[in-house]
């Protein structure tokens, strides 16, 4: 690290023009990286979850549903009824749509003299009240319509819409929205479904990247402008930062790495903690400047006593953030590399563009560059005369806050529910409320039947389990072919609601398939497989909460239990099951990432102060300030998300860099011997590295507040935490971990090494 700034001192305007060209190169990179937003796509392709939906998706045609919703108080009118055909007819034409299905264009089963008739429901529209109401009569009470194409009170309307796979769902939205637009009032016309929620995060996506980012850049100039009054410091203090997220994005452009709706965050993030060094650096060298009078003394006695602590917390922080590369949930991996990533340019390019331009703009103007001392010195030096004094107290009340952190962490809840990542007045959650009132739900729960789908046990069974499931609070509409089979043997018993059942021999299955192919194959598709050998029942979730979802699904798993035999096997599947999956996840790889965090965190500590009980010591606050940020969670009702879950690691990256800083401070000046005394070496480290401490807490509390500008509340709960972990994490520096040191200091050898 030395050799390195020493090259940046020495050849500073060859520095100057690397660093240009690979942030040139980087930008080109950087345009038009990609936007990711499935949150469905966060599991790994071989989780076995995700293989059977992508598996169910070949068989059955697609997983991805929605609906073009229109709602009014009274909807069977001749001009309601002609949009929503003219919509439906438009949407049959779309190549990305497997099935497209209204009342305008659904099959209905009916006997015609004695035979079964599949036709159209509605033949043509009504030009009557009484025709009109009476086909309304007929759409509620059709089993196989209602919840599905029409709401149970008959005031909303759907046209449901089932995706092909691998379909590009945002250009998609874009252009159903385009054909209904001309169609609305004064009906309400609206979608709804999880593919219409991922264009909405798409948008969002776009809409972040292009207002967080320069409110942040913004509010770090006007922040430092405060701190340090002089322009071009505040532009080289930032100017770090700005390269490295440029060489950040670049790289995610490089490997394909997609913005997702929690590396949305990331530039935000880097233009705070990437400022970090420059700040060190230049609070620093202006203290040593003040002493020494001359520029380049004041540089290298500033890389001599920051250089090896700025390479080891970069290392410390990014690793904090690299831990993440154990995550199996994709969004958390890719933020978790290229916030280290980062983390590292940022260490990187402040150690040596700063010096660099340091030297080409200062030379010979050392005498205009000095501070004045400031009274924010004489503040740090009491607050270190009342630590001494109170060190006991202090360490007592931290571990005890500690500690009734700790006991309340298992109580912290976990989201993955789509609507709640959006504020409560947003489309996402108004359309879902909609969803669930209307049609029970945007989540479509599948359970794969396995067996002789035309064997009477086996349909007599599905219809079994359906009618459990309707038992279930929060299942709403199961559907699957044993609906068809009991419809249309009803139908062929002059519509004697007692038929209403399976028939009793195979063959009349068989026959009652092959008669409803004839007519609408596609939807037999969605529901059975050629070769009869699977089928699917399906149902909506009116639940969106993890615990809400797991609770149904755990009900269901028990209803299920006693009609399983050698004969017919049922498997979960569908976005619900996905969800419990991405859940299990987050909480299995925050304890992972969180344990690896500390266990090489515990190591570099080890090497910085060639000390096991060094590594030790330093590590006590950290842990401290983890157990803080999980009880504020709790405090707060902040809940575990894949955002959330990144704040213990970067509370260890951000809490490293004030205590390594604060010990190598401290260090320095009681390993001198005699001339200074454990109270006056702690009194001059906290003057010393106070400063820069609580100059980049400021700046960073600023920084990170941006991100509650957020269209997403789990960037927006990120935010929060992140502010106030850098707020209790500089306390913790300045005051806890003095009275720590003070205490044990005859004890620790290491700290005179």
């Amino acid at each position: 690290m030395k050799k390195l700034v020493e090259l940046a001192i020495k050849y500073p305007w060859r520095v100057l023009i690397i660093i240009s060209l690979l942030t040139a190169i980087a930008g080109y990179f950087a345009i038009g990286v990609p936007v990711q937003d499935d949150i469905m796509k966060t599991l790994p392709e071989h989780d076995p979850q995700v293989t059977l939906f992508n598996n169910i998706g070949k068989r059955f045609g697609g997983t991805d549903y929605f609906l073009v919703v229109m709602e009014g108080d009274n909807l069977f009118n001749r001009s309601s009824l002609e949009k929503l055909k003219a919509i439906t007819g438009k949407l049959e034409s779309l190549p990305e749509l497997n099935r497209v299905e209204s009342l305008t264009n659904v099959e209905d089963i009916k006997a015609s003299h004695g035979e079964l008739d599949i036709s159209k429901f509605m033949e043509h529209i009504p030009d009557n009240e009484q025709a009109l109401d009476k086909l309304k009569q007929d759409a509620i009470s059709n089993k196989l319509y209602v919840g599905n194409l029409i709401s149970p009170n008959g005031k909303a309307l759907a046209i449901l819409c089932q995706l092909k796979r691998d379909v590009n769902s945002e250009a998609l939205v874009n252009t159903i929205d385009t054909i209904i637009q001309p169609y609305k009032g004064p009906e309400n016309i609206y979608l709804i479904g999880v593919p219409v929620d991922n264009d909405i995060i798409s948008k969002a996506i776009h809409s972040d990247l292009g207002k967080l980012l320069p409110l942040a850049i913004l509010l770090n100039i006007i922040i430092m402008f405060i701190l340090f009054r002089n322009f071009f410091s505040v532009v080289l203090r930032l100017t770090p930062a700005l390269i490295a997220i440029v060489l950040t994005v670049g790289a995610m452009g490089i490997t394909h790495t997609p913005f997702t709706m929690l590396s949305v965050g990331m530039p935000t993030l880097l233009i705070a903690l990437g400022s970090i060094y420059s700040i060190h650096i230049m609070t620093r060298y202006y203290q040593l400047l003040e002493h020494t009078k001359n520029n380049e003394n004041a540089l290298r006695s500033m890389i001599k006593e920051l250089g090896m602590p700025m390479l080891f917390i970069g290392l410390i922080t990014s690793i904090g953030f690299f831990a993440n590369i154990s995550s199996t949930i994709i969004q958390v991996k890719q933020a978790g590399i290229f916030a280290g990533i980062g983390i590292l340019f940022s260490m990187l390019v402040s150690v040596t563009l700063v010096p660099a331009l340091l030297t080409i703009r200062h030379k010979g103007k050392e005498e205009e560059l000095v501070n004045k001392k400031s009274s924010f010195n004489h503040f740090l030096e009491e607050l270190s005369v009342w630590v001494q004094k109170h060190n006991y107290i202090i360490l007592v009340v931290g571990i005890g806050l500690a500690v009734l952190a700790i006991a309340r962490i298992k109580t912290i809840n976990t989201e993955t529910d789509i609507t709640k990542f959006f504020k409560a007045d947003s489309v996402v959650r108004k359309t879902s409320d909609k969803a669930v009132k209307n049609f029970g739900g945007v989540f479509v729960l599948q359970i794969l039947v396995h067996g002789d789908i035309n064997s009477p046990a086996v349909m007599n069974t599905m219809a079994k389990l359906e009618d459990e499931l309707g038992t279930i609070n929060g299942v709403r509409y199961p559907f699957s072919v044993a609906d068809l089979i009991e419809k249309m043997n009803e139908v062929m018993h002059d519509n004697n609601h007692a038929y209403h059942t399976v028939p009793d021999t195979k063959n009349a299955i068989a026959q009652y398939l092959l008669l409803y192919s004839m007519s609408d194959q596609n939807l037999l598709n969605t529901l059975v497989t050629p070769d009869s050998k699977e089928a699917i029942i399906q149902a909506r979730i009116g639940k969106f909460g993890f615990h809400e979802i797991e609770g149904i699904v755990s009900q269901i798993e028990q209803k299920i239990q006693p009609l399983q035999s050698k004969d017919i096997h049922f498997t979960l599947s569908g976005s619900p099951m996905l969800i419990i999956t991405i859940n299990k996840h987050l909480i299995e790889n925050q304890e992972t990432s969180l344990y690896l965090s500390i266990i090489a965190v515990f190591l570099l500590l080890s090497i910085v102060f060639r000390s096991l009980i060094g590594g030790l010591i330093t590590l006590i606050p950290l842990l401290i300030k983890v157990s803080y940020n999980y009880g504020i969670m709790e405090l707060f009702h902040i809940p575990l998300n894949v955002a959330t879950g990144l704040i213990a690691s970067m509370t260890i990256g951000v809490g490293v860099d004030y205590i390594i800083h604060f010990v190598m401070g401290f260090r320095e000046r009681f390993k001198e011997g005699s001339s200074h005394s454990i109270d006056a070496a702690m009194k001059e480290a906290t003057v010393i590295t106070g400063r820069s401490i609580l100059n980049s807490a400021i700046v960073l509390v600023g920084d990170f507040s941006v991100l509650t500008f957020s269209s997403f509340l789990p960037m927006i709960y990120f935010g929060i935490l992140s502010a106030s972990m850098v707020i209790y994490s500089s306390i913790v520096s300045i005051t806890l971990f003095p009275a720590l040191l003070q205490i044990a200091h005859k004890h620790l050898k290491w700290l005179k090494k």
